[in-house]
C-alpha cells in the first residue's frame, strides 16, 4: 500500500522509543529475595480441590523505605481468612 498515492503522507522524523540510546537500570534488584521454603517442602500439594482448606505462609518483605510511627499507625493492614 503506498500512502501517498492515497493522498497523505507523513513527515519523515525520528521515532526515539524505537531505539533508545541508553537502556535505563533498575534502582533495586528484580528479585531479591529468596523463597523461604521450597517447592518440593511444601505441605499443600498442588493443583488442590475446592471441598479442602488451604492455608499457606507467605515471608513478607522487608519495607524498602523507612515509616515513620505516624505512618505505620496510619497503615492499614488485611488479613484474609
Amino acid at each position: 500500500m503506498d500512502t501517498a498515492l492515497l493522498g497523505y503522507d507523513y513527515q519523515p522524523v525520528d521515532i526515539p522509543w524505537i531505539a533508545p540510546a541508553y537502556k535505563p537500570t533498575p534502582r533495586f534488584p528484580a528479585n531479591k529475595t529468596e523463597p523461604q521454603v521450597s517447592f518440593a517442602e511444601l505441605s499443600t500439594k498442588f493443583p488442590a480441590t475446592l471441598d479442602s482448606t488451604i492455608s499457606v505462609e507467605v515471608a513478607r518483605p522487608e519495607k524498602v523505605r523507612n515509616w515513620s510511627d505516624a505512618e505505620k499507625a496510619k497503615q492499614e493492614e488485611v488479613l484474609w481468612d
